[in-house]
């Protein structure tokens, strides 16, 4: 029946229907779209309200998370501080040593000033600055320092004997590493 239609009336026929084809394929996506809308809003409700509560649950939790931080660092700090107790219950403590150098110094010898640090848990150094009455009493304490099985160098410069009466010292003492300390003699 379409040979019948004269060629012009026969464009605008064919022309309707492809519009009408068009329009009636928009109008279908376009309500299958909107059903779609229809279907995916509750869930874009649902998820906009979980963000929310999951803004507001990092807000409450990033103090909580800085306060764990600070626990943290603090247990940390306490551990070490715990193991360092463990490590030293068998070091000899540092008031052994200071009393076995005041024996050995004895009253010819001031002790001033005693600096102790630890090198590792069983080693370490003590600096000892003092004033003795002549020099053959400081080479004296030197060497009964030197002697002692508790102490393995004694490093006194040079410039601490210019001088033959009142002299005023610094001397280095490296302690031994492997101590059967008897301090009490």
């Amino acid at each position: 029946m379409i040979n019948l239609i004269p060629p012009a009336a026969r464009k605008n026929i064919v022309k309707e229907y492809w519009v009408r084809v068009v329009t009636v394929w928009l109008f279908l996506a376009g309500t299958v779209s909107l059903i779609i809308l229809f279907l995916l809003l509750p869930t874009y409700v649902i998820i906009g309200m979980q963000n929310n509560l999951l803004k507001q649950n990092v807000a409450t939790s990033s103090p909580k998370s800085h306060s764990y931080d600070v626990s943290a660092t603090v247990l940390l700090n306490a551990n070490r501080q715990a193991q360092l107790l463990v490590d030293t219950r068998e070091v000899t403590p540092f008031s052994l040593y200071t009393s076995k150098l005041e024996k050995l110094a004895g009253t010819k010898v001031t002790i001033q000033e005693m600096r102790f640090s630890r090198l590792e848990s069983l080693a370490g150094t003590i600096q000892i600055s003092g004033v003795s009455n002549t020099r053959q009493n400081l080479a004296d304490f030197r060497d009964a320092i030197e002697a002692d099985q508790n102490f393995s160098t004694v490093d006194l410069p040079i410039s601490s004997l210019v001088k033959d009466r009142d002299l005023l010292f610094s001397m280095e003492i490296a302690l031994a590493t492997t101590t059967a300390i008897n301090m009490i003699n």
